[in-house]
Order: structure tokens, then sequence, then C-alpha cells
């Protein structure tokens, strides 16, 4: 069952007569949303192209990087649409609002939704257009890392069913209310695309949607995503500002990648040589914690 179905009918009971609220944090769930977006066959690459600081920082501190798709603004091509409503959507969300509060409307939760969803991305061709316009903070050290698409994902459910996993902010422990999901990007024709079905997209929708101009890219991507209603409060009253939290880090330990062949392997320029990642951990010294 697609538990965001996203009609106002189906939406109004997560909301209290006076104001948006959610009377429960829901956990995230494990690709709740398969069957909207794009697979990827089993036992494709993913390529990632990113730099040697980024990539060392995030062998020692065990993490995978997601940024928020709303503050994608850092380098060239830079989509600053990222997520966002299509043009000719954005009216008619405007003017469906809820019965139990008509000044929050479907572009008001749309809006959330796309400040509460982060996105790791890769694409599914080691082109010569990724390694020229991608891990630009570091020009002269760039490295593709080839993923094993099935292993990856198989890594990154165990961590989030794990009982272990746990949500931190600011060191403060908080239910897992991620909701983790795989896709290929859909890239359309930003100004004149529109939803041809009856029913309002679900949110998540719109975080697998480009325009035209960046479909050099073939972009693959996975997203954690939150609820886009109401707010989230922590045990000490703090509410969650997601617009100041640019990033999230998720456990992926490298080392172990490496081993069971989740990461494929390592290259230092477009069709250089692919080389054993085993060798750039014993280069640098990196041992297991």
């Amino acid at each position: 069952m697609n538990i965001w179905k996203t009609t106002r009918d189906k939406l109004n009971h997560y909301f209290s007569k006076n104001k948006p609220s959610i009377s429960f944090v829901p956990p995230g769930l494990i690709e709740p949303h398969a069957h909207l977006l794009n697979p990827l066959p089993n036992n494709r690459c993913l390529y990632k192209i990113t730099n040697i600081d980024y990539l060392l920082n995030s062998i020692l501190g065990n993490y995978l990087y997601f940024n928020n798709v709303s503050s994608y603004s850092d380098f060239q091509l830079a989509d600053i649409n990222d997520g966002a409503q299509l043009p000719l959507e954005r009216p008619i969300n405007a003017s469906s609002s809820f019965e139990t509060d008509p000044k929050f409307t479907m572009e008001h939760y749309y809006d959330n939704s796309r400040s509460r969803t982060y996105a790791s991305c890769f694409s599914i061709q080691n082109s010569e257009h990724i390694w020229e316009n991608y891990g630009n903070h570091n020009p002269t050290a760039k490295v593709g890392i080839i993923f094993d698409y099935t292993k990856l994902k198989t890594m990154l459910n165990a961590v989030m069913l794990s009982s272990n996993t746990r949500l931190l902010t600011n060191n403060i422990p908080c239910i897992q209310f991620f909701s983790i999901n795989y896709g290929m990007i859909k890239y359309v024709n930003w100004q004149q695309a529109i939803n041809e079905s009856e029913f309002l997209r679900n949110p998540i929708e719109y975080a697998y949607i480009k325009d035209l101009a960046f479909q050099e890219e073939n972009e693959f991507r996975i997203t954690l995503s939150a609820l886009g209603l109401g707010n989230f409060t922590l045990n000490n009253g703090e509410v969650l500002d997601f617009t100041q939290r640019p990033s999230l880090h998720l456990y992926f330990n490298h080392l172990a990648a490496a081993a069971n062949g989740t990461i494929i392997g390592i290259q230092y320029s477009y069709n250089g040589k692919i080389e054993n990642f085993q060798n750039l951990i014993s280069d640098f010294r990196i041992f297991p914690t």
C-alpha cells in the first residue's frame, strides 16, 4: 500500500483542528516508494566522483554523505531547482488546501518535504562529463569510486533496518524517521512538464525529476526523506530546523564494503586503471577501529 498517496482526504488525518502537527513520529521505511521510481537492474555499477580529501573523511568517519536537495548551489552545474515543484504544477498545488487547515496547501506540503529530503548521487556511466564537472572542490585530486549497486543497497538497507540505528542531532538520539529510496532521475522539459495523473504527486517524485539540461549526468540517486507534515520536536523541546542541516551522514563502513565487494574499485582519472580499493586503505594506513 502506498502510504504517501497524496490526496487531501488521505492526508487530513495527520492534522489537528488548529494547526498542522504530528501526534506520533512514524518510523522510517525501506523503499516505500519503489513502485513510483525508475529502478535499476541488479548488478549494475554506480560511479561516484569526489576528491581524495572528502573520500578520506568519509572512510575515517564511516559515513556516506547525503546533501539536502534544496541546498545544491556549491558548484557550477548545481541544479537550484533540485527537488522543487515543477513550474506548471506549483499553482495547482497552491490551490489545493486541507479542510482542517485551509491555509496549509499542497504547495506548502511539497516545500516542506523538499526541505526534509537528502540525496547521495551517482552516475550509471563512467563518463568524461562527470569527471569534468564533479569532485571540483579539489580538481587536482579527483577519485572515482565504483560500487556494485545490488550490494550497496543491501548494505544500506541493513543499516536502516538495524535496531542499533539511531538518528543523532546535536548528539541527541531520536527515532529514526527517515525513509530510504533508490531510483534513476527522470529528465523532463522543466518549464513544460506537468503531472497527467488524476492524483497529485507523491512528494518523493520531485526528488527524482530534473531538467533535460542535466541528462548527461545519467544520475542515479539514493534519498533519505522525512514526512513533510508538522514539526519534529526533540525531547529538549527543540524543533528541528531542516534548513539548518544541509547534510546527513549515513553509517557506511568503507573497509567492510571493500572486503565484501560492494566497492569494486577506485580510479584516479577518466579511463584510468581500476585499482583495488584496499590499496588506498593500505597507502593511507587506515585500519579498522
